[in-house]
């Protein structure tokens, strides 16, 4: 459920690993991008679920949230 919703809030997808490690995972993988050495993307591919936004929903988000600016505009 949170994840779908900050999909939809973001109007972006999200992508998580399911596994324990993926911080570290993550890291990992950052350092051998930046040492240029080139890793399997299908096997990173494992384990991950995306969550992709909906449009409908996100246009009612994004309705509350100019409401909700508008009201903190006011408080300062």
């Amino acid at each position: 459920f949170w994840l779908q919703m900050l999909a939809d809030i973001s109007n972006c997808k999200v992508q998580v690993n399911d596994g324990m490690l993926s911080a570290a995972r993550g890291a990992a993988m950052l350092a051998l991008e930046g040492l240029n050495i080139s890793i399997d993307k299908q096997e990173n591919e494992a384990g991950i679920q995306t969550y992709f936004p909906n449009n409908d929903r996100h246009a009612i988000y994004q309705k509350h949230f100019m409401s909700f600016s508008k009201e903190v505009e006011k408080l300062i």
